[in-house]
């Protein structure tokens, strides 16, 4: 069977028992329209497989996707936690605390009248240590300096507490101020 006798078949009129015979007197023509349907069949059907493979595919590499993004997100936070615990300022110890306290005071012209060392306590996320003091210092300016130079520290210190007021002079001599200070030095957990 040729083209031209293909041509010729009415599909309006379709025989399948004409389609038959023709199919078994020309055996390798049967042959052949077998192996193209036989093609198609596995054509379509792997196309098919290959589509539900790849929807499989794209799903999966979207849940990927979507987890290197949650990673990415967790090693940014990360980083920046690394970043704030680096500019956390330096905890002290309670030699340190007070060595750097008088050390302060000594050099704002404040002198140190009493000193005690308070406790050492644990909250949820610092340990904290405490001293209380009293001080005197001869003009405002220099109370200032002193109380500006503890909250500057590179230290992590904080005052709790002031109390403070005029001492008037027994005579010719300057009125003081004596001041009751609460420090603490706070050191966060790491």
């Amino acid at each position: 069977m040729n083209l031209k006798e293909l041509q010729k078949i009415d599909l309006k009129n379709f025989d399948s028992k004409k389609v038959t015979e023709i199919l078994l007197a020309n055996k390798d023509f049967a042959m052949q329209v077998g192996l193209v349907v036989g093609t198609l069949f596995i054509i379509f059907s792997l196309v098919g497989q290959n589509g539900i493979r790849n929807k499989s595919y794209r799903d999966e590499i979207s849940k990927l996707n979507a987890k290197e993004g949650t990673i990415k997100t967790y090693e940014a936070s990360l980083k920046e936690l690394k970043k704030f615990k680096a500019g956390v300022p330096k905890e002290l110890e309670e030699d340190e605390f007070s060595s750097l306290v008088t050390d302060l005071a000594s050099k704002d012209n404040v002198n140190i009248l009493s000193f005690s060392p308070g406790q050492r306590r644990k909250e949820d996320l610092a340990e904290v240590v405490t001293m209380h003091m009293t001080v005197r210092v001869s003009t405002y300016k220099d109370f200032a300096m002193f109380i500006k130079d503890l909250e500057s520290s590179p230290s992590s210190l904080r005052i709790d507490q002031c109390m403070m007021g005029a001492i008037r002079s027994a005579g010719d001599g300057p009125d003081v101020i004596e001041a009751q200070l609460d420090l603490s030095s706070v050191s966060i957990k790491k």
